[in-house]
């Protein structure tokens, strides 16, 4: 594979490693083809996306030194940046060191055309 690989220039274009590859902006439409979560948590200080929030939290702590979620004290709010958002999502590859989730701007008009596509393609 490696071999053919250097001699065939087309395969030379394939990402062996996870930082090589190139994911779309986080303003584009959804790629076509592949699912699009609408639940996705974003960590607000990198581009971790993750669905669970108990590894978004793992993530922040680990990542960030987030301690947890701010709580009243002595009966005064504490201000609290957000350390997730949420965001739609898709995937390039299952798992792996490619398995990797990346935001995508699917808003309600985008929703409503893929419920229609799929009514249509049930009919």
């Amino acid at each position: 594979m490696v071999k053919a690989a250097q001699e065939d220039a087309s395969l030379q274009q394939w990402a062996d490693d996870p930082d090589q590859v190139i994911y779309p902006s986080p303003d584009a439409a959804p790629l076509p083809y592949l699912a699009v979560y609408y639940d996705g948590l974003q960590c607000t200080q990198c581009p971790y996306i993750n669905r669970s929030t108990q590894r978004i939290r793992e993530h922040c702590r680990r990542k960030h030194g987030w301690k947890g979620q701010a709580r009243e004290s002595r009966g005064r709010q504490l201000d609290a940046q957000p350390m997730w958002q949420t965001t739609s999502c898709q995937k390039l590859h299952g798992g792996g060191k490619f398995g990797r989730l990346f935001a995508v701007s699917a808003d309600a008009q985008y929703v409503q055309k893929e419920r229609e596509e799929i009514a249509s393609d049930n009919s």
